[in-house]
């Protein structure tokens, strides 16, 4: 049997089609690429213009499975072919503009600002024990706490531990005291295991050997004390949870698209500061803490551009929570 001459497809036909739904794995189930097999005369084929839309009485192609979708715009032809019959065979695509998307990024070392006044939570034990462990080093911290200070305090929580008379300690002959220490807890019920991020030993020729007497002086009771919200005496770059947050912009003049900034204070006047005070910009110092203690996050760099599909963009800014 004789195959179709090329002049038969002097319009393109979809034979074949499908949905592409790109970010369903990111919990955007909305945004859909549309893939159409075309094929027609070799000599009468020619791309789509930017912004042609998937609509009947626009450039929705000849056979198309789909309903209109009048935001759905021309992105792509792809993988074209040469076929029998003086025809050309290729995949049209149209596309949404994607939804905004929010996508975790890890730990980022954010340089945060010096910012005063922050709220500390201090509970006292109803009971405590200190022990050491000769053969790790390791010192663990028991504290029981009432049920209404307990609920305070969660597996997790970085906590700074206060023995006002003290735990003592001998390092290589050495006699040692201090009085506050600082680790990370679990919580059971209404007991903290807090395990200090300091191992208790010395070095004596290569080898690595435990201190000794170690002894809790306490007192009725330790203070668990818990930082809320930020309070240092200059800047600090901290570890932080961020996230990296994508949105979407069609057209061709990209040098012309509104980039944002990242995070910086300033004063009234408008210099750059590094320190909140009561009048800088955008927060105060009451306002950084308050924000803060909300979880918010702020823009740890420029916004960047980068090319999707057909003419959209994506634009891409990282973000980091507040310390």
């Amino acid at each position: 049997m004789a195959l179709p001459s090329g002049s038969t497809f002097s319009v393109a036909k979809c034979v074949r089609a499908r949905i592409e739904y790109p970010f369903r794995d990111l919990g955007d189930a909305i945004t859909k690429v549309y893939h159409h097999t075309m094929q027609q005369a070799l000599s009468s084929y020619a791309p789509l213009a930017d912004n042609d839309t998937m609509t009947t009485s626009t450039e929705k192609p000849d056979g198309s499975p789909f309903a209109d979708d009048a935001n759905a715009f021309f992105v792509s032809d792809t993988t074209l072919n040469e076929i029998d019959g003086g025809r050309v065979e290729w995949v049209r695509s149209f596309a949404n503009i994607p939804q905004d998307l929010i996508v975790p990024n890890g730990f980022y070392a954010f340089e945060f600002p010096d910012v005063s006044g922050g709220i500390v939570l201090s509970k006292a034990t109803t009971s405590e024990i200190s022990s050491y462990n000769s053969s790790t080093f390791q010192l663990t911290i028991t504290a029981t706490l009432s049920t209404s200070d307990a609920a305070n305090f969660n597996t997790g929580d970085v906590l700074t531990v206060y023995n006002l008379s003290s735990w003592t300690y001998t390092k290589n002959g050495s006699d040692i005291s201090f009085t506050s220490i600082t680790g990370v807890a679990s919580k059971s019920g209404n007991t903290l295991t807090i395990i200090p991020n300091y191992l208790f030993y010395y070095t004596s020729g290569g080898t690595q050997l435990p201190v000794t007497g170690f002894t809790d002086n306490s007192a009725p009771e330790y203070l668990i004390r818990k930082q809320i919200s930020p309070d240092r005496n200059g800047t600090a770059v901290i570890n932080s949870p961020s996230y990296i947050s994508h949105r979407y912009q069609i057209g061709r003049d990209v040098a012309n698209f509104q980039l944002a900034t990242p995070f910086q204070l300033s004063s009234s006047t408008g210099q750059s500061s590094n320190s909140t005070t009561v009048s800088t910009i955008p927060y105060t110092t009451a306002q950084y803490q308050e924000a803060a203690l909300a979880g918010a996050s702020i823009a740890a760099e420029n916004e960047t551009i980068e090319h999707w599909r057909g003419n959209i963009y994506r634009l891409s800014q990282i973000f980091v929570k507040m310390k």
